[in-house]
């Protein structure tokens, strides 16, 4: 679970002016329908491994003061979010991927 939680803290770390609160483990225990669905995603992100395992956390951040900052239309500016979701999986001993996010 620990290097799951690094890959979300590292994807706040390039994003410009945003500061993570907090990180929580939620889930990580799915159907196989599920486990489908998340390897259909990642086959379309590119990705050729067969994942297996799959997490769920949420997250606590605010985003940046300047609008310009912020590279999803779907976040506002100086906005507190809480419990958005991110979901991670790998295939065994593999890296985590994020597969999705949001809420």
């Amino acid at each position: 679970m620990e290097d799951a939680v690094k890959v979300i803290k590292r994807k706040f770390k390039h994003m410009k002016g945003f500061e993570l609160h907090k990180v929580y483990f939620v889930d990580d225990e799915f159907s196989e329908s599920t486990l489908q669905a998340v390897n259909a995603k990642g086959k379309k992100q590119g990705w050729t491994e067969k994942f297996t395992q799959v997490v769920y956390f949420q997250t606590d951040f605010q985003t940046p003061i300047k609008e310009s900052d912020i590279n999803n239309p779907e976040w506002e500016a100086n906005t507190e979010y809480i419990h958005y979701g991110w979901t991670l999986a790998r295939s065994d001993g593999g890296k985590w991927r994020i597969i999705s996010e949001g809420y």
